[in-house]
């Protein structure tokens, strides 16, 4: 397949030098050759990539500067038995075609990778319906790469070589892969070799557009898939069809297309109105669910403010009053009371402080302080008083609570 879609075949050796096998994650003694035939064979690959990286490097040097190249081989993640898995590999280097008067040349990226990727797990018989995660290795641009996957378990992988790889190997301009785990990939339960039958429908499909203005750290997929989850019997498919960055307030607007196909009967007003709440339903909450995520990945902390709290009965001298918004624009539904040093609050009120602040009677779950009232760092945010922003305690905010 990988040859059907313009790349030429490869077969490299599957013994590289340590600090190539080190790039890729190897180079341990459990793979280490005893009796190497030169210094540059050393190792046994992790990855298919470094031998495809110095092929590339080598046409380039002899003016080949487009390139579609694969392999499929072993990989070694030891040296015992069971240590070693059979992949596909395959790398696109330069740009998809050769210089023309209707402007058709452009550089390779990442989508290119991805759909080729698609198209050979399409044909080994993988399932359409995957997800995309962003848990890579080190050899792969962090933001311009991703795992094609099925829960916990990893078909592929897509994606921009990271620059200090290309640099290593002395690859000129931007160079995207992608790699298939052969074994990973779930075999067809149906074991007639034949295609299934071709099924129509003779009623009329419905498309419905929605936008849906979101952060901008989250991905369309996420939107994706928590439409196509609104009535999996009736939406046929969703796409993306456009995406506006650069709204105010790191936002951006992500408009799909969700095509209803029904099965037993013509879809009403009614039934298309109900479809299309549940697809907003779904995507608002697939979004939160993103932007949360996003948040905890980030290790980010409230944004609030400070005010001291008076002496008086309740006995919270000394505390500060905290109130804000949380990152990514949810407004905090709770107050929090945070402590302070006793020496911050005697130096500028001269009374004499609690140290010990309890909890808030109900905490909003997204807002609560820990069970020792310390609150969100506000050493770095508190506006209350001079003090309170000098001497308030660091206690970050604790974790499951954002």
């Amino acid at each position: 397949m990988a040859a059907a879609l313009g790349y030429n075949e490869c077969v490299t050796y599957s013994f590289i030098d340590q600090p190539a096998a080190e790039l890729f994650g190897g180079g341990t003694d459990a793979v280490r050759v005893e009796n190497p035939i030169s210094s540059e064979m050393t190792h046994l690959r992790p990855d298919l990539l470094p031998g495809l990286l110095a092929a590339a490097a080598r046409n380039q040097a002899r003016g080949f500067a487009d390139l579609a190249l694969f392999e499929c081989g072993p990989v070694f993640a030891g040296g015992e038995p069971g240590e070693q898995a059979q992949v596909l590999t395959g790398l696109l280097v330069g740009n998809t075609a050769p210089r023309d008067p209707f402007a058709s040349r452009r550089k390779v990226d990442i989508y290119d990778a991805k759909a080729d990727a698609e198209a050979i797990l399409q044909t080994i018989g993988a399932p359409a319906k995957a997800q995309i995660n962003r848990k890579l290795d080190g050899w792969w641009h962090p933001g311009r790469a991703g795992n094609i996957a099925l829960g916990p378990n990893v078909l592929a992988t897509f994606g921009e070589i990271h620059p200090r790889v290309s640099r290593h190997y002395g690859i000129k301009g931007a160079a995207v892969a992608f790699t298939i785990r052969i074994a990973n990939v779930p075999l067809p339960k149906a074991k007639d070799p034949s295609r299934p039958a071709l099924v129509l429908s003779d009623l009329q499909a419905v498309e419905r557009d929605f936008a849906f203005v979101v952060d901008a750290g989250v991905e369309a997929l996420t939107l994706v898939n928590a439409a196509a989850g609104a009535d999996k019997t009736l939406i046929e498919r969703v796409t993306v069809f456009d995406q506006f960055t650069g709204l105010e307030g790191g936002k951006k607007s992500i408009a799909i297309t969700a095509r209803l196909q029904p099965r037993d009967k013509t879809l009403t007003d009614a039934d298309i109105e109900a479809v299309s709440a549940r697809i907003v339903e779904k995507g608002v909450r697939g979004e939160r669910a993103a932007r949360s995520r996003i948040r905890r990945a980030a290790g980010q902390t409230p944004a609030v403010t400070c005010k001291r709290h008076p002496a008086g009965p309740s006995g919270l001298a000394g505390a500060f009053l905290l109130s804000g918004s949380l990152p990514g624009g949810g407004l905090a539904a709770g107050r929090i009371w945070a402590r302070v040093s006793i020496a911050a609050f005697q130096a500028e009120t001269g009374a004499a402080a609690r140290t010990t602040v309890p909890a808030p009677s109900a905490p909003d779950p997204s807002t609560a302080a820990n069970s020792s009232g310390r609150g969100a760092s506000c050493a770095r945010s508190c506006r209350g008083s001079p003090a309170a922003s000098r001497d308030c305690w660091p206690a970050p905010w604790p974790p499951g609570t954002r």
